[in-house]
């Protein structure tokens, strides 16, 4: 399994209405390449605007952090502001310290 991580949070809605937006092309191109994916932006985005689900921000990594557990490789979408996330950057410390391969998707 593949965990996908992009950045999200942002100020600008619209901005994270776009992130969503491509971290659905991107788990969806991971799939289509015959890949288990979980991207916690497509997961966690959904329920949030489908619902009432408001979650803060360290609950929202303790669910990651358990996928991510599971997951066979890491793979960061080198998408603007993957750099200042701090969830991605959470992301990486946490596959670091667990042995979890960490591979970088250069993206267009």
């Amino acid at each position: 399994m593949i965990y996908l991580a992009t950045p999200y949070t942002h100020d600008d809605a619209a901005v994270e209405r776009q992130r969503y937006q491509r971290a659905c092309e991107l788990a969806a191109h991971l799939t289509v390449g015959g890949h288990v994916v979980f991207s916690p932006i497509v997961h966690g985005h959904a329920m949030r605007v489908a619902t009432w689900l408001q979650l803060d921000r360290a609950h929202w990594m303790e669910i990651d952090f358990e996928f991510l557990r599971r997951s066979d490789a890491l793979v960061i979408a080198k998408m603007p502001g993957w750099e200042t996330s701090l969830g991605v950057q959470d992301e990486i410390a946490y596959a670091s310290t667990h042995g979890i391969p960490i591979y970088f998707w250069t993206i267009d």
